[in-house]
């Protein structure tokens, strides 16, 4: 699937503990706003308040201090969407994915989808610009195709080994270092039943809004590459509803946010069928009409375009 696919970090309240107890005077700036990238990489540190006086001049005892900075701090994550929570009140990242996996229909349902054909539409929002949108998955491998009028066709594929690109505008492109881990990633029906094959580490951050909704937000540190990516989970329904990550990419690094909704069952799969993507300030939407599991993909649908042969026999050469 298209891999386009972090917010404000959560607030440490030991440390503001710590830094107020050894300079209650100390004014440490207010809180750092991150910035959204893809809209996605995106974690600031703790969020720290200057030093409170009275209106004498004095500075407040240390717990006024506190009173009033845990006030601005709970006032500050309500005019920013993001639930402030205790770490002690905080699921694991684990159990959250395993939540999200049993929301979507469970492990044994999921792991007898061995193909996924996915059929709809993409559009460039914003633009009247759209057009078809093929997807297909098998174990490891992938295949990508949409077709745009003005732009023409664009593809991208895995075939276990090689993650590449192809469009008449820009030509053919292998991927490699973490824009191939990447793409190895996203290649599968579904990452998160085995995720410690492919991430190091799954830490809940905190609650963030997503489309007017809680959710949890976990950060997801691959095994390969320094980047991170953000997990939310619907606090509800526990379904995954958005990712956020910064792609390494031939332009350099690029923020990218998906959301995902319309969830609906299909042969025993909640299974999205709207995908929104927000990078390098376009956004666009997959519009998936038909999904199918377990049906015959098409011999070849995986192999490599013979442009993309030519540019891993010079690599190898």
């Amino acid at each position: 699937m298209l891999d386009l696919a972090k917010p404000r970090g959560t607030h440490d309240f030991s440390e503001l503990n710590s830094r107020s107890r050894q300079s209650p005077q100390s004014n440490s700036g207010p809180p750092r706003p991150t910035a959204i990238p893809q809209q996605p990489s995106w974690h600031g540190g703790p969020s720290l308040f200057p030093a409170v006086r009275a209106s004498s001049g004095k500075a407040l005892a240390y717990p006024e201090i506190m009173k009033v900075s845990v006030s601005l701090l709970l006032i500050a994550g309500w005019l920013n969407g993001v639930a402030v929570v205790r770490a002690a009140d905080l699921p694991s990242g684990d159990s959250l994915i395993q939540r999200c996996i049993e929301s979507e229909g469970g492990a044994k349902a999921i792991e007898r989808a061995q193909t996924a054909t996915m059929t709809g539409s993409v559009e460039i929002t914003g633009h009247n610009i759209s057009g078809p949108l093929e997807i297909y998955q098998q174990g490891d491998k992938s295949y990508t195709e949409i077709e745009l009028p003005g732009i023409g066709k664009v593809e991208e594929g895995f075939d276990g080994k090689v993650a590449w690109e192809s469009s008449v505008l820009a030509g053919a492109r292998v991927k490699d270092g973490e824009e191939l881990e990447a793409a190895k990633r996203a290649s599968r029906i579904s990452v998160l039943g085995n995720w410690n094959d492919y991430y190091k580490s799954a830490v809940t951050v905190g609650s963030e809004d997503v489309n007017g909704k809680p959710a949890w937000k976990v950060n997801m540190t691959p095994t390969e590459g320094s980047s991170v990516e953000n997990y939310y989970f619907d606090r509800d329904s526990g379904l995954l509803v958005k990712m956020t990550q910064t792609l390494p990419t031939a332009m350099g690094d690029i923020p990218v946010e998906m959301t995902l909704g319309d969830y609906r069952e299909v042969d025993g799969i909640q299974t999205p069928f709207l995908m929104t993507q927000s990078a390098m300030g376009q956004n666009m939407a997959l519009h998936i009409e038909k999904v199918t599991y377990n049906a015959e993909i098409p011999p070849g649908k995986f192999d490599l375009p013979q442009d993309v042969k030519d540019i891993v026999a010079k690599k190898k050469f």
